[in-house]
């Protein structure tokens, strides 16, 4: 009798782990495919932005990279934020800040700041049309930008604005008040088509 009873527990035991692995190979070949669905969607993007001569990236990332690709290229990168991080830079031989932002762990977004000492309207006004012919330069002919009065230098606003899309890619060059300083920033993001 006992030797019966080792003999169903050791059947037992075998077919809750042969249940078990089966269970776990259709879960986990379920997760690999939306995971294998999900790259292919996002290669098949990439694709498309290339064979439209439309941006894959900026300041050294690709879109859909993941936080751990972006800190292999720059180590230097610090955390502002859980979804955001930055380094110091230059873009146009100037100063500047790159903040990368992620969505689901996702590179989506790059804001690049210009870190102008001289915050006068004249100043920046001159660099801003300067980096604009840049601009066009490398992404093709920028729109005129558009100005806006200015409400009240406390507010958050934009002065110049001028935005471009490329297919999914939008970019975004402006002139803008935060926090009570006028200073220049280049926003490009993938958006939908």
């Amino acid at each position: 009798m006992l030797t019966h009873l080792k003999a169903n527990l050791k059947i037992t035991i075998l077919y809750v782990s042969s249940l078990s692995f089966f269970v776990f190979m259709l879960l986990g070949a379920s997760c690999a495919s939306v995971t294998n669905i999900e790259d292919k969607v996002h290669q098949d993007i990439l694709d498309e932005l290339r064979a439209n001569n439309n941006p894959i990236g900026m300041m050294g990332g690709t879109w859909y990279m993941s936080e751990q690709e972006l800190h292999s290229v720059f180590p230097e990168l610090y955390s502002l934020d859980i979804n955001i991080f930055q380094r110091d830079t230059a873009y146009y031989g100037q100063a500047a800040l790159a903040s990368y932002v992620f969505q689901n762990g996702l590179l989506l977004q790059v804001l690049i700041t210009f870190k102008n000492n001289d915050h006068s309207l004249g100043a920046l006004k001159n660099n801003y049309e300067r980096n604009q012919t840049f601009l066009s330069y490398d992404y093709g002919t920028m729109p005129q930008y558009k100005v806006s009065e200015f409400l009240s230098v406390q507010e958050s606003q934009e002065y110049f604005l001028s935005e471009k899309k490329m297919g999914r890619v939008v970019l975004v060059h402006r002139l803008v008040i935060l926090e009570g300083v006028l200073g220049e920033q280049i926003y490009m993001y993938l958006g939908q088509e």
